[in-house]
């Protein structure tokens, strides 16, 4: 039997005071104390992603996309010397009071006998390149130094009129030569001589094609309108 000393050890004399509830100020000190970093962290976030929205709202939208697929590569001033060429004279496609271009610089040269690896490797990245350009539907026009082989590797052109498909035409006869273009004849060089350059239409394979290169009618229009 336990002894009354050893109760009177494990059994306090007066009853323990009940324990302070903490005022609202205290809770907050504590709860801060614990999650500011959370908070913090979070606030970061979403400044970020605000960011990014805000962004991606105020980018102007993108009029058309025109692919320069050559053994040559353009330099920033030719490239913007195309884009100036064909804004002058594009329509608004989307009715935001500009006309954007993207050019799509491809560097291509399907009659290469080169075995260097890195030139390969090159090539393969570059073809991957048009690959993905062709079937989104990116560009609606092409500008080649080698449709002949653009036109036997990609069957991608269409009739320079409207851009249908013509799998049975000679490639001769989907493209034009640069300069015929009055809006573009006065530029000189894109990463070579324009005189070898020709101009191509996207064919429009399927009605998703359509849609997705709508507004290239206007384009190659105005692209051969007379100045």
């Amino acid at each position: 039997m336990a002894s009354y000393r050893y109760l009177r050890q494990i059994e306090p004399d007066e009853p323990q005071a009940p324990a302070r509830e903490r005022t609202r100020r205290e809770k907050w000190s504590n709860w801060w104390h614990y999650h500011w970093k959370q908070l913090v962290a979070a606030a970061a976030l979403l400044a970020g992603l605000g960011w990014l929205a805000s962004a991606a709202l105020l980018r102007p939208e993108t009029d058309y996309q025109i692919a320069l697929v050559t053994a040559g590569t353009l330099t920033p001033e030719e490239t913007q010397t195309l884009k100036d060429a064909v804004a002058a004279v594009a329509p608004d496609r989307n009715g935001d009071g500009q006309v954007l271009i993207t050019v799509n610089d491809i560097q291509l040269d399907f009659r290469t006998e080169s075995t260097d690896g890195a030139v390969m490797q090159a090539m393969a990245s570059n073809i991957d390149k048009l690959h993905a350009d062709l079937y989104n539907c990116q560009s609606c026009i092409f500008i080649m130094d080698d449709p002949e082989q653009f036109q036997a590797n990609m069957e991608a052109l269409g009739l320079p009129q409207d851009g249908s498909p013509a799998p049975d035409a000679d490639w001769q006869e989907l493209v034009v030569p640069f300069r015929q273009s009055p809006a573009l004849s006065s530029i000189e060089s894109l990463g070579q001589s324009t005189e070898g350059l020709y101009l191509g239409r996207r064919a429009s394979l399927t009605e998703a094609d359509a849609r997705a290169l709508e507004g290239s009618d206007a384009l190659w229009e105005a692209l051969f309108a007379a100045q």
